[in-house]
Order: C-alpha cells, then sequence, then structure tokens
C-alpha cells in the first residue's frame, strides 16, 4: 500500500545551460520527499525513459495539492515548464529556499546550496568535486557528466533542497513580518517569469548604426587625446594608459590628487572637472563612456533571440543585503540614458531599445522615491510637511535656503563666485537653466546631508566657499535638525544589534563598523520594497483586466516599464488610474508616494509626457 504523499516535495532540475528562454533544456530531475527519499529521473536516452520521466513530471506538477520547494524556484520551473510546454507557477503553492536564506541572513556572502548545506547540515561537497573534472570549458553542461556520478550529485542536490527548507521555512513562518515579505517576493518570482519570457524588443538595424557612430567618436576623442597629450609631454599617451594619465594630469598638469593618483574611476575624474576643468578630462571621460557603450551594445545584440528580442535573467534577490534586484545577461538595469549625473558623456543605449509592432511602452517612474524615504525614516516634521503639502518642491525649498541673494558683507567677501549664485535662487523662475543649475545642486546638497554631508563637502556640491557654506549649512540644520541628525540615532541601533528593520519589517544586516551605511540601506530597502510590492500588483491586475495584452516588461530600481497595445488606448486613461493607486497606495510610508509616466512610440529613449485623468 502506497504511503500517502507529503504536503511538500522537493524538485532540482539538471540542464544543458543557464537560459531557459534560449536553446538550454532540462535533460534530468531529481525529488526528494519529506521524510529524505530521493530519485532521480533522466529525460535523456531511450524513448521509454524519455517518455515515463516525462510523464512522472507532468504528473507531480498536476497534482496541486502538492507544495513545490526549490533552491532558485525560477530557474527550475522556468525550465520545467519549458519541458512541460505549460505554464506550472500560477497552478502551485512554490516555496524557495534561496529567497528564505536572503530573508534570514541578508549579510550572508554566499546564498549557494551546498554552501548553505555544508555549512547548516555538513553535507559533503565531494560531489561537486567529480562533477567539475567532466565539464570544464563547458558552461555548466552537465550531461555530459557520466551518470552514476549524477545520480550521486542529484540524489545530494534534491536531499539538500528538501533540508533547506525544512531548517528555514519554520523560521519564516515563526516571524508574521517574515512570513509576509516571503509571500509576497514568491509571487514576486511568478510576475518575473513573466516579465522574463515577454522580454524587451532591441532595434537591430539602430544598434548597429549606434555602435557605429559611437566607434567613429571614439577614435577621434582617442586621436584628439593623443594630441593634447604629445603636446603637453611630448610623449604620446593614450586614454587606457592608466599611469601615464595619471603622470599626465597630476605632474604636468599639476591637477589636485583626489585619490592617489588614481584615475580609473570616474568619481575621481568627475570633480576634477567640476573643479579644474580641462579638455583632456572630458576626452579622457568620452573614450571611457564610448568604449563602455560599444562593449555593452554588442553585448545586447549577442543576447537578443531570432526575434530580437532579449530575455534577460532577472534575481529578484540580487543586490547585496538591501532587497534589492539585479539584472543579467544583459544587464537592462544599466541602460543608458540622457540627463545621468554620473556620466556627461553617456552612450544613447535606450535609442536601440523599441516597442513591438502595434505596441507602445510606458514607463512609470517613483517621483523622488529615495529622498521621500529619507524624510520618512527621519520623521523631520518641517519636510514631512513639505512633502505633504501639495505641489510642494522641497529641492526648490532647499535652493532658497542655500541660494538667497548675496547681502553686501558676502558681496564683499565673495565677489568671484558665479553670477547665478551671486543673484540667489529666488531671482529665476522655472525653466531658467540657472533654475535648474541651482535646484540640482540643492538637490544633491539635500541627499548629501541626511548621508552626514559636512559643510566642506557641502560647498563643493553647491560651489561656495568653505566659510559661506558653513554658515548656510547651520541655517539648514536647524530648520531640518531630525533630517540631519536621524543617521547618528541609526548608527547606534545597528552598532547594539548589528542590524536594522525596514518599514516592512524585513531585516537588513550591517556590519556595525559600517553603520554609517544605515540611512542608505533602510531608503534603498524600503524604496525597494515598494517597487517589488507595485509589481505584484499591477501585474495581478493587467493580467485580471487585460488577460496579460498590458504586462510589465522590466523594473529598474524605483521605475516599471509596461508594455501596451495600441488598439487599448482608448482604456488608457482607467488602466494608468488603477495603475497610479496601486503604485502609490502604501501606509507604511508617511511621505506620499508618487509616479511619473512616459510614453513611448519610437524607442525607449525618445517620451513625451503621458497624462491621463482620475483614479479608478
Amino acid at each position: 500500500m502506497a504511503l500517502p504523499i507529503p504536503p511538500v516535495q522537493a524538485i532540482d532540475t539538471e540542464t544543458t545551460g543557464l537560459a531557459p528562454h534560449g536553446s538550454d533544456t532540462m535533460f534530468s530531475y531529481s525529488l526528494c520527499d519529506w521524510d529524505g527519499k530521493t530519485s532521480v529521473h533522466r529525460l535523456d536516452g531511450g524513448p521509454i525513459r524519455q517518455t515515463t520521466n516525462h510523464a512522472n513530471l507532468d504528473k507531480f506538477w498536476s497534482d496541486t495539492s502538492i507544495e513545490k520547494t526549490m533552491f532558485n524556484a525560477k530557474f527550475d520551473t522556468l525550465f520545467c515548464e519549458k519541458k512541460l510546454g505549460k505554464r506550472l507557477a500560477e497552478q502551485s503553492v512554490i516555496h524557495d529556499s534561496y529567497i528564505m536564506s536572503h530573508l534570514l541572513r541578508s549579510d550572508r556572502k554566499v546564498h549557494k546550496l551546498k554552501e548553505l548545506a555544508w555549512e547548516l547540515a555538513g553535507i559533503p561537497r565531494d560531489d561537486e568535486q567529480a562533477i567539475h573534472a567532466y565539464v570544464r570549458g563547458v558552461e555548466e553542461n552537465f550531461s555530459h557528466v557520466p551518470e552514476h556520478l549524477m545520480e550521486i550529485y542529484q540524489h545530494r542536490d534534491a536531499e539538500r533542497t528538501m533540508l533547506m527548507h525544512r531548517y528555514m521555512y519554520p523560521q519564516i513562518q515563526a516571524n508574521p513580518k517574515f512570513l509576509e515579505i516571503y509571500k509576497m517576493e514568491m509571487d514576486l518570482i511568478k510576475v518575473t517569469m513573466r516579465m522574463e519570457k515577454r522580454g524587451m524588443m532591441i532595434h537591430r538595424q539602430r544598434t548597429l548604426d549606434t555602435m557605429a557612430k559611437l566607434e567613429k567618436d571614439l577614435a577621434l576623442a582617442t586621436q584628439e587625446f593623443v594630441t593634447i597629450s604629445e603636446k603637453i609631454t611630448g610623449q604620446r599617451i593614450f586614454p587606457g594608459q592608466t599611469a601615464k594619465v595619471s603622470k599626465l594630469l597630476f605632474k604636468y598638469l599639476k591637477l589636485p590628487d583626489l585619490a592617489d593618483g588614481s584615475t580609473s574611476k570616474d568619481d575621481v575624474l568627475l570633480p576634477l572637472r567640476e573643479q579644474h576643468p580641462h579638455p583632456i578630462i572630458d576626452l579622457l571621460l568620452k573614450c571611457r563612456s564610448w568604449k563602455h557603450g560599444v562593449s555593452m551594445l554588442a553585448s545586447y545584440l549577442d543576447y537578443a533571440d531570432d526575434t530580437d528580442t532579449i530575455h534577460p535573467s532577472i534575481n529578484t534577490c540580487g543586490a547585496g543585503s538591501t532587497g534589492r534586484e539585479s539584472c543579467s545577461k544583459p544587464n537592462l538595469q544599466n541602460v543608458e540614458k540622457d540627463g545621468n549625473l554620473k556620466n556627461p558623456f553617456p552612450s544613447p543605449a535606450r535609442l536601440c531599445f523599441r516597442p513591438r509592432p502595434d505596441h507602445i511602452l510606458i514607463p512609470i517612474d517613483y517621483a523622488g522615491q529615495e529622498m521621500r524615504w529619507i524624510v520618512h525614516i527621519s520623521g523631520d516634521k518641517r519636510m514631512l510637511a513639505e512633502f505633504n503639502r501639495v505641489g510642494s518642491d522641497p529641492h526648490s525649498l532647499a535652493a532658497g535656503i542655500f541660494y538667497p541673494p548675496f547681502t553686501e558683507e558676502e558681496e564683499r567677501d565673495f565677489h568671484f563666485v558665479n553670477d547665478a549664485i551671486r543673484k540667489g535662487f529666488s531671482a529665476f523662475k522655472k525653466g531658467q537653466k540657472e533654475f535648474k543649475m541651482l535646484r540640482d545642486s540643492a538637490k544633491n546638497t539635500n541627499f548629501a546631508k541626511p548621508y552626514g554631508c559636512n559643510f566642506v563637502k557641502a560647498g563643493f556640491i553647491l560651489g561656495i566657499p568653505e566659510p559661506l557654506s558653513k554658515k548656510r549649512c547651520a541655517e539648514y540644520d536647524a530648520m531640518f535638525p531630525d533630517l540631519v541628525g536621524c543617521l547618528r540615532n541609526g548608527m547606534q541601533e545597528v552598532r547594539e544589534c548589528g542590524y536594522t528593520t525596514n518599514d516592512f519589517g524585513r531585516r537588513l544586516y550591517i556590519n556595525p563598523s559600517e553603520a554609517y551605511m544605515w540611512l542608505n540601506y533602510r531608503a534603498q530597502s524600503d524604496g525597494a520594497e515598494v517597487t517589488k510590492r507595485a509589481q505584484v500588483r499591477v501585474h495581478k491586475y493587467l493580467r485580471e483586466a487585460t488577460s496579460e495584452e498590458v504586462g510589465i516588461l522590466l523594473a529598474i530600481h524605483d521605475e516599471i516599464l509596461i508594455e501596451y497595445p495600441r488598439k487599448r488606448l482608448k482604456d488608457i486613461g482607467d488602466i494608468m488610474g488603477n495603475i497610479h493607486k496601486l503604485m502609490t497606495t502604501f501606509p507604511e510610508a508617511s511621505v506620499p508616494m508618487e509616479i511619473e509616466a512616459k510614453l513611448c512610440t519610437v524607442s525607449w529613449a525618445q517620451k513625451r509626457e503621458l497624462v491621463w485623468k482620475g483614479v479608478a
């Protein structure tokens, strides 16, 4: 008489590679029941074995009374869906001990099945060494490994998967906040699977043309760099020769050395560019940016399938300890756009992404998400009131503090300060370049102050002398004491506990020696929590309201990219109204969330405002 099927079973897949949306396929899977009984099922070999184990896989997923537990559930489920030719994730309760590991201990250096099983249960790792002797030079294609070795390996992996579930899931269940976050994360995995499947479409010819232009511009900038360097030093120096470039900047041009001779990072060059502008710095930045741009665009073409669609791999818990998502193969979260403060010479990469035929793209950004959470976390009454005031602009408020008109005494002492700063922020109207320049500098300082920025650094950001910066910062500190003081309070918590907790209950472990990172972790984590929940809510709504004709393509930290069919444009007001409500209703926040939507008909880069009326 057969024993009753346990409520939870573990499944682990073996595949010919890591790309479920490409040519890779599953060639075997292993199962483990609640009591540790394991079995291996090959999907290759003779037709009888293939047919039998294919049917067993279908039966396993069709039995919705069984909860399925995996380690990296998105990967395993996608390959099972591909093998069976149907959706599975929405039909069963699925678990993922990879997500559990991130949720329970966000500070773990490694969240890998074998390392965790060794650390927590002492399961040996020697089976992996035997496997790797057969897969060197082949990207994770274990189908070449002799079956008797794979048998040992697969039994252990199934056992490891069940053990991790039995060890971690009770800890998740014991904390109601953890359980609520975990359920959201499992819903997000299902959303992410559909996003990856839908994919982003690239315009192949436009990409090739953009690459050709970048290569031409790169060659011209490189030649100009070499020519100028030869005039200055008497020798030809190329942008990639870091030691010689450092000597050129700091010995020959006598620029201030901000990082012990290092020029490898743009965050060293950008302050130099602001304080000591010189053509050679701009040329160096151009060469680096455009060389990276050519490589980046080439990778997009390499990853595109035969329909010119890219199916990236999205890790829903991939960005360190904050719970933010990451993206790879390729990384579509760092597709460059114009107006990038960290890169004055960006590659026009978003120009290469297009809507599908008969569709438009709708990028939806959270407006000032990070700053809103910083203010919420600080509880600063004056700044909270400003954010809650209809039509408020806290960065313009800060600009008024940092850039009042000069007094007669200041005119006498600081007559060399540029004219826009001298006149003060109130002298300019919205839309003027001086208004934008002063507001942007105040915005950057608004961010920097809660993170512990002193008046010296603030003076550099604001473009004013230190004595004047000291005075203006004192006025700002007096106006927003809780905002500038919250970092100190949070650091004490981290030093005592080793972690902090975001407003949704996620625990963020921080090394006490890096307690100064506390506010950064909190603001990023709360923002990530909102974006994740927004994806789950919006996907569910679009699935029910439009049968997935409208769908999410990608999430980029504080932005969600929607694909929208032209035939439904008559409904866009109602749909956007509901999306607005779903994305901005968060009782956890004391500061209102707000979104801004654009409309793209030609490319991701070419946007115009999308205005809708009413919220359903």
